[in-house]
Parts: structure tokens; C-alpha cells; sequence
């Protein structure tokens, strides 16, 4: 959900829909870091979701929440989430290149391979 809105805003209505939760999940390298830089590190990410899902939180505050920030490369910590669930959703920004690749090396890589439903929000750009 990196600055996309519209992504958690579709997680939230989806799973109200089908009466289920959502777990939004955070990959961050820790490589070189110190314990007390890598727990810095997650407070701040911990710090930063709760202001991305504020709005889709309270509006859908029946949708039980779990954030899970792990270690590592985005791409697996995206394919073990989605081991066991019903959907996944990706945010995508909108390439300004009409004639390149759409997606992103790890959404392209993720629509691929996770064994669930996935599904890609767009957002437009914002600036020139």
C-alpha cells in the first residue's frame, strides 16, 4: 500500500464483503543495522501504517486489522502472505511510458506466482 490510497481503500471494502480481515504487510532490508536501528526502524514503519490506514480503518472499523513488518525482500514477504489467503492486494503506480512494461518487477513477479487472487490498484501519478 506504499502511498496508494486507493489500494487500502479496496482491501477494506473487500474484506468487509466477504466478512474477513485484512493483513497488511511491510518488507524492510535490515541488512548492517544495529538491534536498536532495526527496532527504530519498525517502530517508525509501525508509526507510518497506522497514518496510511487511518481513513480505511475507520471506515470499515468491523474489518479486523493485523500489520506484519518483516525483514527481507518485498516480493517474498508478498507470496508468503498470500500462502492461505483469499486475496491479494497490490497498489501500482501508473508507468508515464505508455509503450513500456505496466507493472513493476515485483508486481508483475507476484501476479505470477501467488496462489491466490490477485489484484492490482492503480494510481495515477501525481506531478509532471
Amino acid at each position: 500500500m506504499d502511498r496508494n490510497p486507493a489500494a487500502a481503500d479496496f482491501a477494506f471494502a473487500e474484506a468487509a464483503l466477504r466478512g474477513c480481515g485484512v493483513t497488511v504487510v511491510h518488507a524492510t532490508t535490515r541488512a548492517g543495522l544495529s538491534a536498536a536501528d532495526q527496532a527504530r526502524r519498525e517502530q517508525a514503519v509501525h508509526g507510518w501504517l497506522d497514518e496510511v490506514l487511518e481513513r480505511p480503518v475507520a471506515g470499515h472499523p468491523e474489518v479486523p486489522v493485523r500489520r506484519v513488518v518483516v525483514g527481507g525482500r518485498a516480493q517474498a514477504a508478498l507470496l508468503g502472505a498470500a500462502k492461505g489467503a483469499e486475496l491479494l492486494v497490490l497498489g501500482a503506480r501508473r508507468r508515464a511510458n505508455p509503450l513500456g512494461p505496466q507493472l513493476g518487477r515485483i508486481n508483475h513477479s507476484v501476479l505470477h506466482q501467488a496462489p491466490c487472487t490477485v489484484a492490482i490498484v492503480p494510481v495515477q501519478p501525481t506531478g509532471g
